[in-house]
Formats: C-alpha cells, sequence, structure tokens
C-alpha cells in the first residue's frame, strides 16, 4: 500500500480508532484485501457485537474504479463474508464502497471494472459511520 492508499487506510483509523485494524500485506498470494478490521459495536469490550471486516482500498476516479482479478477470485471465495471493496477518490476525497456481491466486468490485462452502484456514498472519510459497514442500505 503506497501513496494515496496508505493516507484513506490512515484517515479510516482514525475515524474509527476503536475498531482493530490490521494491514495485510500478503506478496505469496494475490487477491487478498489490504485491511482486516475487528468491528466492535461498543468499541471496546468484548462480546457477542462484533464482525470481522476485510476492506479492499483503491484509490481511483470514482468513475473508472478497477480491480484485479485475483481479487475478484478472492471475494468470490469469500463470499457470506463482510468484504468491501472501498474507493476514495484522490481529487474529490469522496468515498465509495461495494459489499460483495457485486456487478462486474472483466477488462484487459487481469483488470475487472465495477459496474454495480456502491452500496456506500460518503462526502469524506469523516462522514463515514459504523453502520455503513455494519447494516449497508439500511
Amino acid at each position: 500500500m503506497t501513496g494515496p492508499e496508505k493516507k484513506f487506510y490512515l484517515a479510516l483509523k482514525r475515524n474509527f480508532p476503536k475498531w482493530v485494524w490490521q494491514r495485510i500485506e500478503d506478496s505469496v498470494s494475490s487477491g487478498i484485501p489490504d485491511c482486516l478490521v475487528l468491528a466492535r459495536d461498543d468499541g471496546y469490550s468484548w462480546n457477542d457485537k462484533f464482525q470481522w471486516i476485510t476492506i479492499e482500498l483503491k484509490a481511483q476516479p470514482h468513475t473508472n474504479v478497477q480491480i484485479r482479478s485475483s481479487q475478484i477470485a478472492w471475494h468470490i471465495k469469500a463470499v457470506g463474508g463482510n468484504s468491501w471493496i472501498l474507493n476514495m477518490d484522490p481529487k474529490l476525497k469522496s468515498v465509495t464502497g461495494w459489499k460483495f456481491p457485486f456487478m462486474f466486468e472483466p477488462g484487459r490485462k487481469g483488470h475487472a471494472k465495477i459496474l454495480s452502484e456502491p452500496n456506500l456514498i460518503s462526502p469524506s472519510v469523516l462522514a463515514l459511520r459504523k453502520d455503513d459497514f455494519i447494516n449497508p442500505n439500511n
């Protein structure tokens, strides 16, 4: 994770300080999301109200969000989990997110373009809320 994606990651951590964030760096197995997150409902205590979330971070213009075919394959294998693609437009700083499953179109050079409407649209990282990830579209 470099440049804009790293800044996006750090902004998310600051916005959700009570969640446990772990960057996943895996050069051996292509397609694994960038982040593993333990989202606790009340912040710090261990109770039954928590969810594991995987997040692939992107920093691309919202009109052209592309992911690698290996990332699509990972999301297909992990179906049923709380798995996201989050994109922060580098110029606008707004955030869009797609919770798997989503529609995509295979492209060139092992990439795919996301076709589905986003589950999450936010004017900024600061405007994101816990329920955007735990109960999307509710």
